[in-house]
This record gives C-alpha cells, structure tokens and sequence, in this order.
C-alpha cells in the first residue's frame, strides 16, 4: 500500500511541478500527507512534509518561503523525535 501511495504522489507532483502547476502539486502534498497519516506512516509523512516545505521555499511568493521553512522545521523535528 505504501509503495502505491508513494509512487502516485511521486508522480503526480513531478508532473505537476514540471507543467508550472502550482495547486496542483499543491493538492498532491496534501492529499499525499493526508494518506500517510491515516496509515499512520510518520517517516515517510515527515520526508513528505520536508519536501512540501522546500516546494513552497522553491515556490518563492509572497509568505512561502516561512510557511516552507515552518514545514521542513516540523517535518525534521518530527523525524528527530
């Protein structure tokens, strides 16, 4: 389960960074966070969280890149806890 869940968010990010589609890729992390949770997978929910976190940094507009940081600082706690 994990793998399929893995490789579809994968895939639907990567195709939608590449297409310059913002909410889309958005969508993705969200609903990629949201799976991990309800399997209860914390690793890869916080590796997940980390490269949300560094999209928005990527991202650059208006209050991204402290939401971005906030992101990747709760991910890296999370996987240091």
């Amino acid at each position: 389960m994990l793998q399929i869940i893995t490789y579809q968010f994968i895939y639907c990010t990567l195709l939608s960074r590449s297409i310059g589609d913002f909410d889309e890729a958005q969508s993705c992390f969200k609903w990629s966070l949201a799976e991990l949770a309800a399997i209860d997978d914390m690793v890869e929910h916080a590796r997940t969280q980390e490269a949300y976190g560094l999209f928005y940094v990527a991202h650059n507009q208006e209050d991204d890149a402290e939401r971005g940081q906030a992101l990747v600082d709760s991910a890296r706690q999370r996987s240091n806890a």
